[in-house]
């Protein structure tokens, strides 16, 4: 699991000119240019002016073509944190973009499991927002670990669902035999603590 480390460098004059260059490319889904300015980019370079590398502004976006081409870039970093302590498959994964997920998930050097210092994972996100494509396609690799519990909190993805009354997603998580309904957070509650808390709730203000 990530712990937050991986930071990207700043990039020289002439790499920013590149990357402003690629960074257009990537939003006009010009991809015969991307695969041209991919020859002489440094690809784990922070945009000084968005504060993301191309990967991240790919992912973000949705343009399928363009991870997939940034991707053949041997000196990759997949799991390099912008300015706002986000990885590409943790954007990827809060907007929807199944798609690059599994381009993400299919590539060996993404971690699927790695946490931001803002204490978010790729399935948290996909969680807490309700994106149970997303969440399916992420439970569907041996790589990621349903169970992981957060820096902070101590939460598991299926404690997130609970919490977020994310009921598709849910019975998404529960489908998965890997998913430990008993685990518990860092005050000590487990997802059905949670849920039967809420109920009564419910049924209180009924």
């Amino acid at each position: 699991m990530g712990n937050g480390s991986s930071s990207a460098p700043k990039s020289s004059a002439a790499e920013a000119s590149s990357g402003n260059k690629l960074e257009k490319a990537i939003l006009t889904k010009n991809i015969p240019e991307i695969h041209k300015l991919l020859k002489n980019v440094d690809i784990n370079a922070l945009d000084k002016s968005s504060g993301n590398t191309a990967l991240h502004v790919a992912a973000a976006k949705g343009v399928t073509e363009a991870v997939r081409a940034i991707l053949t870039v041997k000196k990759l970093n997949p799991n390099l944190e912008n300015i706002h302590n986000t990885t590409a498959i943790i954007l990827a994964a809060g907007n929807g973009h199944r798609e690059v997920i599994e381009l993400l998930l299919a590539d060996p050097r993404t971690d699927p499991n790695y946490e931001s210092k803002l204490g978010f994972t790729a399935l948290l996100v996909a969680v807490q927002r309700g994106k149970e494509d997303v969440v399916a396609s992420l439970l569907a690799c041996s790589r990621c670990d349903p169970n992981l519990r957060t820096s902070k909190g101590g939460n598991t993805a299926l404690h997130v669902a609970v919490v977020k009354a994310q009921k598709r997603v849910l019975d998404c998580l529960l489908s998965d035999p890997r998913v430990t309904k008993d685990i518990q957070n860092d005050e000590g509650k487990t997802p059905g603590d949670i849920l039967q808390a809420r109920a009564a709730l419910l049924a209180a203000d009924a």
